[in-house]
């Protein structure tokens, strides 16, 4: 969807990398982005938006929700193809806004909301690498899965001690939303029928990654 929002034609993808792509028709196409910085692993913090803005880069600019709305990005929320993940550094406009529209669309079970392995109320049995890729849940938790299990690890018995071990990398900092502080440890159980949430990811706001 979002390739096809963008204006691209046809893809194709290399051999064995699913998310790597190897031709594209209507290439290249002009796209910009409103973005306030790089985060700590090198990602883009910004919206994503198809056409030519004007101005000059690095003009300051405002995102309100009409801006929200129109990125890519939002786009994907309305649909019910991306998880909000929030941070303290967004405007608390934009926040209460993604997450009214993230609700909208968990209420309609539009796009990946009824697929969801791992949720509130929903429990998931992770052996290994294996079981992941095919699986739907909060990209922050599915990254950290992503790493427990190449580091070795088999099942789902010492993820949370692996988690709490790494305060930085791992547990994240995050404010919950009965007011308290909290980690990333905070936002899901594991018992014998799994892990799931005790929160929806976008009703949660992280705090940024400390400097390096």
């Amino acid at each position: 969807m979002m390739i096809n929002r963008m204006g691209f034609g046809a893809v194709t993808f290399w051999p064995g990398k699913p998310n790597n792509v190897k031709t594209a028709a209507n290439h290249p196409i002009p796209g910009y982005l409103l973005a306030n910085g790089i985060e700590s692993n090198g990602r883009v913090l910004g919206f994503v938006y198809p056409g030519e803005r004007g101005g000059e880069d690095g003009d300051r600019v405002h995102v309100g929700k009409g801006d929200f709305d129109a990125s890519l990005n939002g786009q994907l929320v309305v649909a019910g193809l991306a998880y909000a993940e929030l941070y303290q550094t967004m405007p608390i406009e934009l926040i209460r806004h993604a997450q009214e529209l993230v609700e909208a669309a968990r209420a309609s079970a539009a796009g990946l909301w009824p697929k969801e392995d791992v949720a509130v109320g929903r429990s998931a049995q992770i052996a290994g690498l294996s079981n992941l890729p095919e699986m739907v849940m909060f990209p922050k938790l599915y990254r950290r899965l992503v790493k427990y299990f190449s580091d070795g690890h088999s099942g789902l018995g010492n993820f949370d001690t692996w988690i709490r071990a790494d305060a930085v990398k791992r547990d994240d900092t995050l404010l919950m939303p009965t007011g308290e502080l909290g980690n990333l440890h905070d936002l899901y159980t594991i018992d014998a029928a799994g892990i799931k949430l005790t929160f929806n990811p976008e009703d949660v706001i992280f705090n940024p990654d400390p400097p390096a």
